[in-house]
């Protein structure tokens, strides 16, 4: 890795970043503060349902406790826009996006090498990542604690928060791998995007119908489950393995890609 590209990077990158932050803060925020109210409209509702029902609704739509309703922020489409803006922006912008602009020449006319490249622009993809996701429990659990709301502790957030940046920063690593194989930053986003938007279907569609439960285990929203984890079941060592690899895959696909590549700049 390089020092230098990495603080060039950071520094490109920070606006952006601290939108997006400040963004999934909110949103924890204002999610926290729904939550007396959604519970108490809850309430209401479950009065004209018969009391041997009544457990089985308050499990479904998660208002039970503060876990479950805060499960449903972590699978929110306000939380997936945000993080895929972040993952799949800066995966595509890392390569294609500077080929474009014109400004990859000056970069590589530095004593840099191209794995060093790829690994220093996948540092700040996955830091920034990791920082989105610690926004989100900053604003679920401090808002939580202003509000006295009652609820589990940091450790399940923890937890959730892991699983997700694992999850978006398989996303933006997937993005930089192709990233490093084309010249435009829009074939990238596009890629990217349908990426995302393909595992989060044929996920949505595996619990729909039966017959795609086959392929399932294609999507990576197969391995993403915080409201679980949240509920108390333990983080699954397999979901981590499985998206770390393919983090871990797709960066060293970049780098080897972006090595042998022939670039006319």
């Amino acid at each position: 890795m390089n020092l230098d590209l990495i603080r060039h990077e950071a520094i490109s990158a920070w606006r952006f970043l601290t939108l997006l932050c400040l963004g999934l803060l909110l949103f924890g925020v204002l999610m926290s503060a729904l939550f007396p109210s959604m519970q108490a409209s809850m309430a209401e509702m479950l009065r004209m349902v018969p009391s041997f029902l009544q457990p089985l609704v308050r499990s479904r739509a998660g208002l039970d406790t503060f876990e479950g309703f805060a499960g449903m922020a972590f699978s929110h489409p306000v939380l997936l826009a945000l993080f895929a803006a972040w993952a799949i922006a800066r995966g595509a912008q890392a390569i294609a996006g500077e080929i474009e602009a014109g400004t990859l020449g000056w970069m590589l006319s530095y004593p840099l090498d191209r794995v060093a490249f790829v690994l220093s622009k996948a540092l700040v993809l996955l830091v920034g990542a990791a920082l989105l996701a610690v926004s989100l429990i900053a604003g679920l659990l401090g808002a939580a604690e202003a509000l006295d709301i009652a609820h589990a502790g940091l450790r399940p957030y923890l937890l959730a928060g892991v699983e997700t940046f694992m999850l978006y920063g398989a996303i933006g690593a997937l993005t930089l791998c192709i990233s490093a194989m084309v010249s435009e930053k829009g074939k990238a986003v596009m890629a990217g995007t349908g990426i995302l938007l393909g595992s989060f279907l044929l996920n949505y569609v595996a619990e729909l119908w039966a017959p795609a439960k086959a392929v399932s285990f294609l999507s990576l929203f197969a391995y993403y489950d915080p409201k679980g984890v949240l509920g108390g079941a333990p983080l699954a060592l397999s979901h981590l393995l499985v998206l770390g690899g393919v983090t871990v895959v797709a960066i060293a696909g970049a780098a080897l890609a972006f090595r042998r590549r022939d670039l006319s700049i």
